[in-house]
């Protein structure tokens, strides 16, 4: 697996000198950043925090102050940064390890920290302000004037930004920019060449193993006593080449050379004269290692385990000889596989016949089908048919049918749907969306039809949430535009004592929920003015009126509210209360007649049923008498309970306009309230059921 996109950038400034100076201290900071919190799964890291642990180790044995720091964010960096330069004097030996992301802008090197965010194509000067310029370390530790610098970075070189809109985020797609003129001094090491990628593990290797195949090659030359920093270099390119040559990958590891004279990491005392030649095998240990690399054959290794049995890199050198075999193996199958091809090509002329048959007949089938899996069949089956491209086509249009259908199924958006029935046409989808546009068409239409029939802004509201994408949606924004204004002519007019735009307001909007508030308000304003014409006025009496209330039933066209009246005889000290709150509602006015009633309703408020009064007052607008009834219900017994006791009430009127009856009824509200109820007007129907 490519190395996830770590880069691992061990920037160490290290003072090795044959001769270091007096009191010089060695100053290592060491970062390995696996986990980047706005960055896609595929390019979150495995093994950089452990390859930075192992190297904070490595160079603990070699005398270094170490500060070692796992997945910091942006200023947790900077914030350690400072103080890893604090701790810096003149000469030190200072080394850097960074294990993480990074990308190259226009030949400048950024390091990426946890927390970067996910950058869009085109966005490069955001990228530079949120990354971390190594540009600015190099500056900020020449600063210092430490005596050698060592930067080491071992990275996945390709940005883990991708490709979009047909470029990179950065300048180049894979790789960090090279370093032409080091400063003096400085020592740098990449873990992969320009243009490389590096590897992260390889292919079918236990991922247990902890670090990547870069970090696990240096690790052991850290220490090695005698390799001068191009030495270990060398070497390091050599092992890490042969490795990655294991997986047909490339990765040569680059490295810039600033130092003057000969700088060893760990002692330059009785250095290890590095073999450059196959007939040179006095070096010990490392030499035939690296002489077994060089040669990279059976033989080579076999001759180190011959060796060293139990040496440094036994394991890797059985691990190699095993990948030789594999790689033999691979080869004598492939050319067994070429002899049997070749033996076989007359049988292939002789079943190409038998092949355009079946072509042919699994195209028959998907086309007989004509749905989405059958054309995938006959690409599984015909991955090289005549017809894979008009397959193709059909499975791209069934597929882009099938998610718009997933996202239409569970919605109520008709217009959508509609349309989506008319391109599925011919498709396994068509059926199912044409039952499903005919179910939503008949559901609207019915909730359309009670907005209509109740003519209520609220309703139309209602409709628009429920509907917002339906086939009537235009016609409901329409309406609720219209009540909304007729609403806030009636805001302005519902206060106002001019009986002549009541009435024009009555004429123009009556078949609204306002009409109906109008018209309470012009029946309110000519009974305070009119004065009664008793001589055609007829005064029910009691009985009278009790037989008008028995049997008698109201429904409330908006609320669907039914209310069942019969008549029924109350305590007195009840009767007297609501007759005292009656003449309260009416204030004063003339009552004609009056009786007890008990009610059923199917909203009937606190109780199943309640009780009440029933009165007809005579009306100066119409000169008839309008009923109005009182419904109180209470917990009181006793009369001494009347004020001990809270009770709730409810009032209905019903007046006649020249639309129809109105009911204009308040919500339940304690009698103790001191505010004034909120009356509700809607049109209702009084019927007779009762003898």
């Amino acid at each position: 697996m490519l190395r996830r996109a770590h880069i691992a950038l061990l920037i160490a400034w290290l003072g090795l000198v044959v001769a270091p100076a007096a009191m010089a201290e060695k100053r290592a900071l060491v970062i390995g950043i696996d986990r980047y919190d706005h960055l896609a799964p595929q390019h979150q890291l495995q093994r950089a925090v452990n390859d930075a642990r192992a190297v904070s180790a490595e160079l603990g044995l070699l005398g270094y102050d170490v500060m070692l720091s796992e997945n910091p964010t942006r200023p947790q960096f900077n914030e350690i940064w400072q103080s890893f330069l604090d701790r810096i004097a003149r000469g030190d030996q200072v080394a850097f390890f960074f294990a993480g992301h990074g990308v190259e802008i226009d030949s400048q090197n950024f390091l990426l920290p946890r927390d970067i965010p996910m950058v869009r194509a085109g966005r490069q000067e955001q990228l530079r302000r949120e990354a971390l310029n190594l540009s600015e370390f190099l500056l900020d530790l020449r600063s210092k004037k430490p005596q050698v610098s060592l930067f080491i970075l071992d990275a996945c070189r390709d940005s883990p930004f991708g490709v979009a809109e047909g470029r990179s985020l950065s300048s180049s797609s894979s790789g960090l920019a090279g370093i032409k003129d080091p400063p003096e001094g400085t020592f740098i090491m990449y873990s992969a060449g320009a243009g490389e990628t590096a590897l992260d593990r390889l292919p079918d290797e236990d991922p247990t193993i902890p670090n990547s195949i870069y970090t696990r090659r240096l690790l052991p030359l850290l220490r090695t006593p005698g390799l001068t920093m191009p030495e270990m270099a060398q070497r390091l390119r050599a092992e890490v080449r042969q490795l990655a040559g294991r997986a047909q990958h490339l990765q040569t590891p680059a490295y810039y050379d600033g130092l003057v004279g000969q700088y060893c990491l760990a002692t330059c005392e009785k250095p290890l004269q590095v073999a450059r030649s196959d007939a040179d095998t006095s070096s010990g240990e490392a030499h035939a290692w690296e002489t077994a690399v060089v040669a990279a054959n059976t033989a080579a290794y076999a001759k180190y385990i011959e060796l060293y049995p139990r040496g440094r890199f036994a394991a890797e050198a059985r691990a190699a000889i095993a990948q030789l075999d594999v790689d033999v193996a691979r080869a004598q199958a492939a050319e067994t596989e070429r002899r049997r091809v070749a033996a076989a090509e007359d049988a292939v002329r002789r079943a190409a016949a038998a092949q355009e048959a079946a072509d042919t007949l699994d195209w028959a089938r998907a086309q007989s089908a004509n749905r989405l899996d059958g054309y995938r069949d006959y690409l599984r089956n015909q991955p090289s048919g005549r017809f894979v491209e008009q397959a193709r086509a059909q499975v791209r249009h069934r597929e882009t049918l099938a998610g718009a259908w997933t996202a239409l199924g569970g919605g109520r958006n008709l217009v959508r749907l509609k349309a989506f029935v008319d391109d599925a046409q011919g498709t396994e989808f068509a059926a199912a969306a044409k039952i499903r546009l005919d179910e939503l068409e008949e559901l609207e239409g019915a909730a359309w039809r009670d907005a209509e029939r109740s003519r209520l802004l609220r309703e139309y509201e209602s409709f628009l949430v429920t509907w917002p994408e339906g086939f009537f949606a235009v016609r409901a924004t329409s309406r609720v535009a219209e009540l909304v204004g007729i609403r806030q002519q009636w805001t302005m007019l519902k206060g106002s004592d001019d009986e002549a735009k009541l009435e024009a307001f009555v004429h123009s909007h009556g078949w609204s929920e306002f009409g109906a508030d109008a018209t309470a308000r012009l029946v309110a304003l000519r009974r305070e003015r009119a004065t009664p014409d008793t001589g055609t006025l007829k005064t029910l009496n009691a009985n009278e009126l009790r037989e008008l209330l028995s049997g008698a039933q109201i429904r409330f066209t908006s609320t669907a509210e039914t209310i069942t009246m019969s008549w029924t005889a109350m305590p007195s000290y009840r009767t007297t209360l609501g007759r005292d709150f009656l003449k309260k509602m009416m204030k004063g006015e003339d009552v004609a007649a009056e009786g007890t009633f008990s009610a059923s309703g199917t909203k009937a408020g606190p109780s199943a049923g309640f009780e009440g009064l029933g009165a007809v007052v005579r009306s100066r607008v119409d000169q008839s008498g309008s009923l109005f009834l009182l419904q109180i219900h209470g917990s009181e017994k006793t009369p001494r309970d009347v004020d001990q006791r809270d009770r709730q009430f409810r009032t209905l009127q019903i007046v006649q306009d020249v639309f129809g009856t109105v009911c204009i009824t308040t919500k339940w509200m304690s009698i103790m309230a001191t505010t004034s109820p909120e009356k509700m007007p809607e049109r209702c129907t009084v019927e007779k059921k009762g003898p």
